[in-house]
């Protein structure tokens, strides 16, 4: 394990099966799949930082393993899932469930959590379409909390549930917001909105002291 001096929120856990099978098994780890796709963000980073300075030999690490998020992407349901050390996937599944290879949050969640590679991430779905169709759908998904592993609901699960967050979603849906940001919750049951890029004349609305932003531009990942 290298966990860094901090304990187990820094370093890598599980970092020799990420290397060695391109993803951290579940149910080794809990939390395993957010851990493949976190881990393959900061690759990303990793190898953009050394390619800015030149370094070669890190550049070819880190871009081995910087689309690792892609081996926990089960193509046949169109979910992140958890795997096993085995390479047979998650059973039973349901994405609506807490927890699991999963933290703070279930496979509708985390499937979006691909932030470097939005184009990969639709190629997995195997087209412009079924990604479109796909992600609209989050819109329509009932204010269901399946706590799961967790055994009971934390309270990432209590402030979405009291903020409607469901309903949040579908209403943005209207203003031109891109579903990618808004699609994931932050820690604190908030939307995300931390990638999207608001211009001028972005309108401030207020509905039962929810505040949702209407922009022209929609977010980072250049889509719009």
């Amino acid at each position: 394990m290298n966990k860094g001096p901090w304990g187990g929120a820094n370093g890598r856990g599980f970092w020799k099966e990420y290397f060695e099978l391109g993803y951290v098994p579940y149910p080794e780890s809990m939390g395993s799949s957010a851990q493949t796709m976190e881990y393959a963000y900061d690759d990303f980073c990793g190898y953009q930082l050394a390619k800015m300075v030149g370094n070669k030999h890190y550049q070819d690490v880190f871009s081995r393993q910087m689309y690792n998020y892609k081996n926990v992407f089960d193509k046949s349901i169109g979910f992140m899932r958890g795997k096993g050390v085995d390479g047979k996937w998650q059973e039973p599944f349901d994405p609506l469930e807490w927890g699991g290879p999963f933290c703070e949050g279930n496979a509708w969640h985390y499937t979006w959590s691909v932030f470097h590679d939005v184009q990969g991430l639709i190629d997995l779905f195997g087209s412009d379409e079924k990604f479109t169709t796909k992600i609209d759908s989050v819109f329509t998904l009932p204010n269901v909390i399946k706590p799961g592993t967790y055994g009971g609901v934390i309270h990432e699960m209590k402030e979405m549930e009291l903020a409607n967050m469901d309903n949040m979603l579908m209403v943005t849906n209207r203003f031109n917001i891109c579903h990618i940001c808004i699609a994931m919750p932050d820690n604190l049951g908030k939307l995300n909105i931390g990638y999207v890029r608001l211009l001028k004349d972005c309108t401030i609305l207020q509905k039962k002291d929810i505040r949702v932003m209407k922009t022209k531009v929609v977010c980072l990942h250049g889509i719009y």
